[in-house]
């Protein structure tokens, strides 16, 4: 199976802008925050779907790719945030 080397160079430049400007937060980020920043994180980013829902109900959303990003960061923060409290649990129980 050949490599479309030229298809990985764009997702990697197009994810190197999104990152840049603030659109697409890397796992490992999120990773290095404290739980109070993940929780403010985590609020931020509903309140911006949120937002962007009006914006779809009244046809004023300019990205409607930007809805599946967000609830993508939003399944990401909730996923790091219950293995967090799962490893704090498996410790007390030891």
């Amino acid at each position: 199976m050949a490599v479309d080397t030229f298809a990985l160079a764009k997702l990697t430049w197009w994810r190197e802008i999104l990152h840049r400007n603030g659109l697409m937060t890397k796992t490992s980020e999120l990773r290095e925050m404290s739980d109070d920043q993940l929780t403010h994180e985590l609020r931020q980013t509903q309140q911006e779907l949120f937002r962007l829902h009006f914006q779809a109900a009244t046809e004023r959303l300019d990205a409607p790719s930007n809805l599946r990003r967000l609830r993508q960061t939003i399944a990401r923060i909730k996923t790091i945030q219950t293995e967090r409290v799962k490893a704090g649990s498996a410790g007390e129980a030891s």
